[in-house]
């Protein structure tokens, strides 16, 4: 597989390129969901705050992972094109269907990824609401005090913890989203193919993953039917367990028979 094998690093440096723009979508996104909350909060008094948090949008995390999932396309064309052995990347029909493929799977099969994107947004605003209450409570803090206070929590957590959630969020989906639509140029190239699970090479891969990557080269590629080792149709298959797509890094490389 030496042709595959250096197609996968051009592949990567690609993925990663998106990658660092997803993680600077997703935090942007995250930071429009505290702005509503802010917004909403602004003019009622803290006894009122906890019961707000349950209005904080979830149109900020569908409109950030429809855009993200549209980047995803190129990394589709790229496949059909090793697949097929040719350079050219540019294909304006192919691009456009692999997103309406992305975006369809956003639309129709992403909404409890949204809804678990959002309701951690919400647990966190809780958690600092409360925090800041609290203290507010036990220093004996006046109502505008208590809200500057507020307003630092928020962009305190955006500074911190938000960049790392931003960062889980556009790996986890990256490495889904794009093997899933590896799947789909290959099958939209017509051709036999099977497929092999490829480590990243990083530290502390799972055991699992190491142990698909060594059992494709075993058996010469699985079918496309055919599940991994791990349960897993492809690295990042949203139907896995949180413990197998979490930070995974892995890539599904795809060979002609």
């Amino acid at each position: 597989m030496p042709r595959t094998k250096q197609f996968e690093k051009v592949y990567k440096r690609r993925r990663d390129q998106i990658e660092r723009g997803g993680i600077r979508l997703f935090r942007n996104a995250i930071a429009d969901q505290y702005d509503a909350y802010l917004k909403s909060v602004s003019l009622l008094d803290p006894v009122q705050w906890e019961a707000q948090v349950s209005l904080i949008p979830d149109e900020p995390i569908e409109r950030a992972l429809k855009t993200y999932y549209k980047r995803f396309a190129p990394l589709a064309l790229m496949q059909r094109k090793n697949i097929l052995g040719q350079k050219n990347e540019e294909d304006d029909f192919w691009i456009n269907e692999f997103e309406r493929f992305l975006l369809n799977f956003v639309t129709n099969e992403a909404g409890e990824k949204i809804t678990q994107i959002a309701g951690t947004t919400r647990k966190r605003t809780l958690s600092l609401v409360r925090g800041v209450l609290e203290d507010g409570t036990e220093r004996g803090l006046g109502i505008p005090e208590i809200k500057r206070n507020l307003i630092k929590a928020v962009g305190d957590d955006l500074k911190g913890n938000t960049r790392a959630r931003a960062r889980a969020i556009a790996q986890t989906e990256i490495i889904g989203g794009s093997n899933r639509a590896a799947v789909y140029a290959a099958e939209s190239t017509g051709l036999n193919y099977r497929k092999f699970w490829s480590t990243s090479g990083l530290p502390n891969i799972r055991a699992t993953h190491i142990a698909a990557e060594s059992y494709s080269q075993q058996v010469g590629g699985l079918r496309r039917d055919q599940l991994f080792p791990n349960g897993l149709m492809f690295p990042g298959d949203p139907n896995g367990s949180a413990d197998e797509i979490i930070n995974c890094r892995c890539t599904l490389l795809i060979v002609v028979q």
